[in-house]
């Protein structure tokens, strides 16, 4: 369930992002996500144990993944947050491979229908 919840926010999230880059040529809107990217991930570090602090971990283990993502991959690695938070998710908690591919493809699937929902609503 918490997936799917982190899904859906990170999905509208997703439907902002094309809605500010739709205007702009394919340069434009790649400078534009590697620099919503490098502030992102302008702190990453070694993130914390699982264990010890589990938001930490995600989110420092997503930091340091979309900041080795590169600039040409940037605005791939933003749209497929949910999926990657959902996959390191799976990881720590030492969910098995199917499950981790459950959780992610569900996140993945939850993302893809509240970027359309936030997109219909910018219109």
């Amino acid at each position: 369930m918490r997936a799917k919840l982190s899904g859906r926010i990170l999905g509208s999230l997703d439907g902002v992002a094309e809605k500010v880059t739709r205007g702009m040529g394919q340069t434009e809107a790649r400078t534009w996500g590697g620099d919503v990217a490098a502030r992102l991930s302008a702190h990453a570090s070694a993130p914390p144990a699982y264990g010890r602090d589990p938001a930490g971990h995600l989110i420092g283990s997503w930091k340091q993944e979309l900041r080795d993502a590169g600039a040409e991959n940037t605005l791939a690695r933003l749209e497929a947050q949910s999926m990657d938070m959902s996959r390191i998710w799976g990881r720590a908690i030492g969910a098995g491979s199917g499950l981790q591919d459950s959780l992610a493809y569900g996140s993945r699937d939850t993302a893809a229908s509240a970027r359309s929902d936030a997109l219909d609503k910018l219109r």
